[in-house]
Parts: structure tokens; C-alpha cells; sequence
């Protein structure tokens, strides 16, 4: 495990290390304790009396391990993974609105306007549940840097997903690391969406030679989703770091640069507020990764049991999980009430 999270672990993970006590790098001791050594690669203070290879947990009784692998993969009744993705879905939502992009949650119009009027309703009536697309978050008017250099107002579809080290070790392989994790699975999120816009194709529009759903979510950014991946160290994925990179240079570049950061109006669009901006983005995304990933292991400790029977009906019988959002307050400051310097007390 030490070898993975060397591998693994980038700029992101160590954020919380470094974060000031404020509201985005603030978290409990318990979860701080428990970051850190999963940075380490080190096993977990909190579990270590539970892996003496007697306690167990999940439906499948599976046993506890000192790393919390199988604490975190088990098979419970609510999961938790859906509030683990919800709020980092939140920190990705406050970002663009700092970079005056307008992006909606979860849409359900992703090929209105896109394709033929006659495949789209069937599509609205008869493609329900799995079967639909539904991206993370989608946004309108996006500027994109295109390979040229130039800058392009396009619409885009972002993909949040979270990441954990696998009990099969099949994603995070000790053995052949020659491509992080969060990489590979942003792979997959690639072709997921490619082979999901063919089956609509094959269902909906058999013989259309055009594509119509292939080609419309080809029309999105450059080739289609922007994959955004968490891993289980608190890293991200490529292309979701020139993502922060660039919504901090947008964010930077307007007008209110001067109220979410202590610099002056005269800064607006300079690289002295482009970097401050920067850094409390990769703040407040690296530390709820590694908040999250924590917490969902804490979390999880109370359905240990000390028998296989006992783990299996402690897993059946938690909250059903249903769905948890996380609209409230945003991650950063309020810009319109809020003092810049509220946040920024080193300075």
C-alpha cells in the first residue's frame, strides 16, 4: 500500500497537510488522523483491533483488513458512496459559478435540440432508469481552449466519479502502476458514454448512418465528457486538474476576482488573483476528497461485527440510502456579503 499511494498521491492529496483551519481545510481530528496515514500508505489507527482476521463486515461477511479496503467496498445497506460523490459535485458546482459559468445539476436535456424531433420523443418516453443518460453536471456557454490556442463558447458534460482501492486490486494494481488509477477509470467513463450513445443508436435509430445520439454527444467539449475523478488518496485524474487550472484562470479574470480573493481591484485578470483562486480551489477539492474518503470509512466502522452472521444482518439492516443532496451553502465565501479577508487570515 506504501507503493500505491507513493505512486499515486499528487498535489491534491497533500493539500489537507497544508490547508489553513478555515472552512475549507478544517476537519475533525479523527478524520485528519486518518488522512494522513492513508497518505503514508500506512494501515488505520482507528481499525487496527478490528483486523485480527475475526471481525467482519458487509453482506458477504467480508473480513476487515488493516488498510479498511473492505470496510469501504462492503456491501451495505445505503452505501454512503452517493453522499461521497454529491459533495464533491457541490465543490465542482461552486467553482464555475466563480467563473461566471452556468452549469445545471444532473440535467435530463442532454440531446434536446440535438437530435431529430421523432428520435428524441421516443427517447423522453421509452428510455427510462439505467438505460438514460444523465450527466453530472452540464454547462452552457463554456469557454474552451481549443488545440489551436484559441478560446471557443462551447456546452460541456462533466462526469463525477469517486474512487476506492479495490479489494480485487484490478484498478489499483501493486504490481503493474504504470498508469494511476483515477486515469484508467477516467478511460472507462470515456467508453461507457460511447457505448450507452451506440445502444440508443441501434434501439431508437436502426439504419440512420448518421448516429444522431453518437453524434450529439461528440458535440460536447472536445470529444464528449469531461471525466472528473477522486481517487481513494485524494488524487484526481489529468484532465481534471487542467479543469481547476483553467476555471481558476476564468474565475480570476472577472470582475469580482477583488471580493473572493484579498487582492485589489486592480488585480482583476493578473496572475497575482489567478493564483490565489488557484490555490483555494485545489484547497477545497483536495481536502473534501480526502474528508470524504475518511469520513465514509468512519463511518462505516458500527456495522464491524465479530462473525460473519452478525456482519451479514448488520448490513441489511442500516438506512436505506435514497438520495442526499447537498444544495446548502457554498463551499467558498459569500461573495456578496462576506469580507474577502475573512478566509485569508494569513494575510
Amino acid at each position: 500500500m506504501e507503493r500505491l499511494a507513493w505512486f499515486n498521491c499528487d498535489e491534491f492529496s497533500a493539500q489537507f497537510l497544508r490547508a489553513l483551519p478555515n472552512q475549507d481545510g478544517i476537519m475533525r481530528n479523527d478524520v485528519f488522523m486518518e488522512g494522513v496515514r492513508t497518505f503514508l500508505g500506512l494501515k488505520s489507527h482507528i481499525l487496527e483491533p478490528f483486523a485480527d482476521g475475526n471481525h467482519f463486515i458487509g453482506r458477504s461477511g467480508n473480513e476487515v483488513d488493516g488498510y479498511g479496503i473492505a470496510v469501504k467496498n462492503a456491501n451495505l445497506l445505503g452505501g454512503d458512496y452517493i453522499r461521497m460523490h454529491s459533495r464533491i459535485q457541490t465543490v465542482v458546482m461552486d467553482m464555475l459559478k466563480m467563473a461566471k459559468v452556468y452549469a445545471v445539476r444532473e440535467p435530463q436535456n442532454m440531446f434536446h435540440g440535438l437530435v431529430r424531433s421523432d428520435y428524441l420523443k421516443t427517447y423522453c418516453e421509452q428510455i427510462t432508469g439505467i438505460d438514460s443518460i444523465v450527466p453530472d453536471i452540464m454547462t452552457y456557454d463554456h469557454p474552451t481552449k481549443q488545440r489551436n490556442g484559441k478560446i471557443a463558447m462551447k456546452r460541456r458534460i462533466l462526469e463525477v466519479k469517486t474512487l476506492r482501492a479495490d479489494t480485487g486490486m484490478k484498478i489499483y494494481n501493486p504490481g503493474k502502476p504504470k498508469r494511476r488509477a483515477v486515469d484508467k477509470k477516467a478511460g472507462y467513463i470515456q467508453a461507457d458514454y460511447l457505448n450507452r450513445c451506440k445502444k440508443l443508436d441501434e434501439g431508437i435509430a436502426p439504419g440512420d448512418q448518421a448516429r444522431p445520439f453518437t453524434a450529439a454527444y461528440k458535440s460536447y467539449g472536445e470529444k464528449g465528457v469531461d471525466q472528473m475523478v477522486i481517487g481513494n488518496f485524494g488524487e484526481v485524474n489529468a484532465e481534471f486538474k487542467k479543469f481547476v487550472y483553467f476555471t481558476a484562470l476564468l474565475a480570476g479574470s472577472t470582475e469580482e476576482a477583488a471580493n473572493m480573493t484579498p487582492a485589489g481591484w486592480t488585480d482583476v485578470g493578473r496572475s497575482d488573483a489567478t493564483k490565489l483562486i488557484r490555490k483555494r480551489f485545489k484547497v477545497a477539492l483536495g481536502c473534501m476528497a480526502v474528508r470524504a474518503q475518511n469520513e465514509l470509512l468512519l463511518k462505516r466502522i458500527q456495522y464491524i461485527r465479530n462473525s460473519k452472521e452478525a456482519a451479514t444482518a448488520a448490513a441489511q439492516n442500516g438506512q436505506t440510502r435514497g438520495y442526499f443532496n447537498e444544495y446548502g451553502n457554498s463551499t467558498f465565501n459569500d461573495r456578496e456579503n462576506a469580507d474577502a479577508y475573512g478566509n485569508f487570515r494569513s494575510y
